[in-house]
C-alpha cells in the first residue's frame, strides 16, 4: 500500500490535521450552544449530526487520499486530532464561552430592566388610555343611537320558501311548489 514509512506517516498526519479541523468545527458549535443555550434533545441531535458529518468527511478524505483504502488507523488518527484540539484549545474556548454567556446574560438583564421594561410600560399605558377612549366613544355613540333609533311597527312575521308537496311512495315529491306561509305569533 505505502512504499515508504514517510508516506504512511504523512497520511496519518493529514488525517490528524482533518481531526484538528473537526475539533475547531465542533468547538464553534459548542461555543454557540453554550452562549445561546440548548436543551438536551437539541444537543443530542446536533452532536449526532456532527459525528455523522465527521465520519463522512474522514471516509471521503480517505477515499481521495489513499485511493480507496479505508483503515481503522485513519479514524484513530483523526480522533486523536480531535482529542488533542479539544484538550488544548478547546479548554480555552470553553472558558471564554462561559464568560461570554455570563456577560450576555448580564447585558440582557440590564437591557430588559432599563430599556425593554420601560418600552413595555409605555406601550401598555398608552394601550390602556386608547382603550378607555374607545370605550367612552362607544358609550356616547350608543346613547345617541338609542335616542335616534326609529322603531318599526310590529308586523306579522312571514316565513318564505316553505315547501308544500305530497310525498310519493318512492320518496320523491309529487309536485314541487314553493308557497309563502304566514307565521302567527303564539
Amino acid at each position: 500500500m505505502f512504499d515508504e514509512t514517510g508516506e504512511f506517516l504523512a497520511t496519518l498526519g493529514s488525517f490528524f490535521v482533518v481531526g484538528l479541523f473537526y475539533g475547531a468545527f465542533y468547538d464553534i458549535i459548542f461555543f454557540l450552544r453554550i452562549v445561546f443555550g440548548a436543551g438536551k434533545i437539541i444537543t443530542f441531535i446536533i452532536d449526532f449530526l456532527s459525528v455523522i458529518l465527521f465520519s463522512l468527511v474522514v471516509m471521503f478524505f480517505s477515499l481521495e487520499l489513499t485511493s480507496g483504502d479505508i483503515r481503522l488507523y485513519y479514524f484513530i488518527s483523526s480522533g486523536a486530532g480531535v482529542t488533542v484540539y479539544l484538550f488544548t484549545i478547546g479548554f480555552i474556548t470553553r472558558f471564554i464561552a462561559k464568560k461570554v454567556k455570563k456577560i450576555s446574560h448580564k447585558m440582557y438583564g440590564f437591557l430588559k430592566k432599563h430599556i425593554l421594561n420601560r418600552i413595555y410600560d409605555f406601550l401598555s399605558s398608552n394601550c390602556r388610555k386608547m382603550m378607555d377612549r374607545f370605550v367612552n366613544i362607544y358609550r356616547k355613540t350608543s346613547k345617541k343611537a338609542e335616542k335616534t333609533q326609529i322603531r318599526l311597527k310590529n308586523k306579522t312575521p312571514i316565513m318564505y320558501n316553505s315547501r308544500i308537496g305530497k310525498l310519493c311512495t318512492n320518496g320523491g315529491e309529487e309536485r314541487n311548489v314553493i308557497k309563502a306561509k304566514v307565521r302567527k305569533k303564539a
